[in-house]
């Protein structure tokens, strides 16, 4: 009897479960596929950017036409905002891409939609961020291939002991990578795969911040990324180029023959230097043979080799490496584990925030000189006090005293408030440095901007990068960031709303970009001490200078100016001209580029941030011999409003130089 009541109690809660489920209103909007993509382990030492991605399904109650995609993160100094109105309609879905810049206390992003500012009940969400204490030895791996084929997982064997090679010097670069870059070889604790389809592809290149390896594999990803929005094509190649890794690896020659996007890639015809070859006496699989004219083989010709792209790699296999059979796992650990950089060109080096943010400081010449309020102190205290006593004091006054010791101190403070705020002023000023880094063989250049506001009032201001490129502030200390709201607008551009600073209070702000400043090589013959240069629809260069990275035997810098005008597409053989002075580079430039003096601070930045002069501490990984290295005039990559009164720039072209054997 007692069994029977229980079923029967049972049944009635499962029956009024599913009722009162009936009347619980469901969200107006649901989210599908809710996630951060790519879900890699994301580093402790550093921060950097990650993207949350989801659909957007709206119910038949939903009558508005626009929401808000709303994520937060909290940190231990601060909180970080992001935002994007979109518009939706009923019944149609809608996809969204929103990043958002984290720190390295960030454990948990929560997602919420809005209409009108107010939250929508029932999307308020938490996302987990992985983290992985190992990154100096974690290798994420973004595998791109059709969902049902291949099973990529068998990479992540590739750990520690299981036979990689403990040789990690790779092939010699041309692109301006430094010999001591960290390559991945005999130490990974960690290999971690997440495979997407080319539909699931970052739709901006910070998209890539999480990423140290992209895979293309198969046929039909490269058909899907030929025929999606140019931006996540654009998107994948300015990633490579600014530092990136690929991985292409072919099921057949019929697509690395036809794809549009593998044009791009490889800049080269593939029609005639492409081949199928079948099983042989070194593999028992199908291979794609590519003699690329710019490879370093890595084994057989055309096989498996490598090639630079920018500033990044271009890996290339010619067998079928979605599947773990044959020899595919000892390809990975022979031959491309070791020309996977653990670093790209774009990773942020935090230790040089502290130098930026001193040379930015405009406040610091804006404060009135010490010796000025000690006069005016002196004045005070031994001039117009005793004058003032003895005057009294002659008239028999001085009850007066007690009048006259206020009076003139409050017209004391009101003449040093007057003399601070003539010497700092009512009006905002900005100074800002853009080093623009020609990328090899291409069109574009690596833009990073640095640009430090002075307040001259307590204001909000909005700080916008340039489309397509990321914005950050920047803090001397840590400490710095506490109490801040960081709140970012994801629009055309990326802007950073309503950013408070005080009366007289500095602002520091970083941006990363890439920006077509034309086509521009250049080669010195060391023995003729001349030039060639070749630039197509490049922009124009004031007072170009060549400039090396050594010293003379007398320890001055070797600074060379060109003998000929540069109004011509290509200069053979240019004759170059010593640069009279003696000392650092940026002594000699200051005086022939006839720099003022108040913005020598900022040509010390672009000297010590380029390494040029190697007596200074360095905070890049580049080490070329040789720059070209000229002023140009680009359009702002950071605007801020309210606009500052005052705005000192400078605008460097920094192109790597070719140096012809004596």
């Amino acid at each position: 009897m007692s069994n029977r009541r229980s079923v029967l109690s049972l049944v009635f809660l499962l029956t009024l479960s599913s009722l009162a489920a009936q009347f619980i209103p469901k969200p107006i909007i649901e989210t599908e596929k809710l996630a951060i993509s790519p879900d890699f382990p994301t580093t402790t030492n550093e921060p950097g950017w990650v993207t949350v991605t989801g659909t957007l399904n709206p119910s038949e109650h939903w009558t508005g036409n626009k929401v808000t995609v709303y994520l937060e993160e909290k940190n231990y100094y601060s909180e970080t905002s992001t935002a994007q109105t979109i518009s939706l309609i009923a019944p149609s879905r809608k996809k969204f891409s929103l990043s958002l810049p984290v720190t390295e206390d960030t454990h948990t992003i929560s997602y919420q939609l809005r209409v009108g500012g107010a939250p929508i009940r029932g999307t308020s969400k938490d996302l987990q961020i992985n983290r992985n204490y190992y990154s100096d030895s974690l290798l994420r791996i973004l595998y791109v291939s059709p969902k049902e084929y291949g099973s990529p997982y068998y990479i992540q064997q590739l750990n520690t002991g299981t036979g990689l090679t403990t040789n990690v010097s790779p092939l010699p670069r041309e692109n301006g990578l430094s010999s001591n870059w960290e390559y991945y070889g005999a130490n990974i604790n960690e290999v971690k795969v997440v495979q997407i389809t080319a539909e699931e592809l970052p739709d901006h290149w910070y998209g890539y911040d999480q990423v140290d390896l992209v895979v293309l594999n198969n046929d039909k990803p490269f058909e899907e990324l030929a025929k999606k929005q140019s931006f996540k094509r654009r998107a994948l190649l300015r990633w490579v180029e600014m530092g990136g890794t690929v991985l292409v690896s072919p099921g057949n020659d019929f697509w690395l023959r036809k794809s549009v996007f593998l044009q791009d890639l490889f800049q080269t015809p593939l029609t005639e230097s492409v081949e199928q070859a079948g099983p042989n006496f070194f593999s028992s699989t199908n291979m794609v043979i590519f003699k690329h004219p710019k490879r370093h083989d890595l084994e057989s010709s055309g096989v498996t080799w490598w090639m630079e792209k920018g500033y990044g790699t271009v890996l290339y296999s010619g067998r079928d490496l979605g599947k773990m059979g044959g020899d595919a796992l000892d390809i990975w650990r022979q031959y491309l584990v070791r020309n996977i950089p653990h670093q790209s060109y774009l990773d942020k080096q935090r230790n040089f925030d502290v130098d930026v943010t001193r040379k930015l400081d405009i406040s610091r010449k804006a404060t009135p000189a010490f010796w000025a309020i000690t006069i005016c102190l002196a004045f005070y205290l031994f001039v117009i006090g005793p004058l003032n006593f003895f005057h009294l004091k002659r008239r028999r006054k001085t009850i007066f005293l007690l009048f006259t010791i206020p009076l003139i101190s409050v017209l004391f403070a009101g003449f040093i408030l007057s003399y601070g705020y003539i010497t700092k002023g009512t009006y905002s000023k900005l100074l800002s440095l853009q080093i623009l880094h020609q990328i090899p063989d291409s069109d574009y250049s690596y833009e990073k901007c640095y640009a430090g506001i002075f307040s001259g009032s307590r204001d909000l201001y909005q700080i916008e990068a340039r489309p397509g490129s990321v914005v950050e502030p920047m803090f001397f200390r840590n400490r710095e960031r506490s109490g801040q709201n960081f709140v970012y607008r994801q629009q055309p551009s990326l802007q950073l709303q309503d950013y408070p600073l005080s009366l007289w209070q500095m602002g520091y702000f970083q941006s990363d970009n890439l920006v077509k400043t034309g086509f521009l090589r250049a080669s010195v013959n060391l023995s003729r001490l001349s030039v060639d240069l070749e630039k197509k629809e490049a922009l124009p260069l004031n007072k170009p200078l060549i400039v090396f990275t050594s010293k003379d035997n007398k320890g001055n810098a070797k600074v060379y100016s060109f003998d000929c005008p540069l109004d011509k597409d290509y200069l053979k053989q240019a004759p170059l001209t010593r640069v009279k002075g003696t000392g650092r580079i940026q002594d000699m430039l200051s005086v022939y580029w006839d720099i003022p003096s108040e913005d020598l601070e900022l040509l010390n930045l672009a000297i010590s941030y380029e390494n040029l002069d190697r007596n200074q501490n360095s905070y890049t990984l580049r080490s070329e011999d040789a720059y070209l290295i000229a002023l140009v005039e680009v359009p702002d990559a950071i605007e801020i409003t309210p606009t500052p009164g005052i705005h000192r720039k400078m605008q460097i072209l920094v192109v790597p130089v070719m140096k012809e054997k004596k």
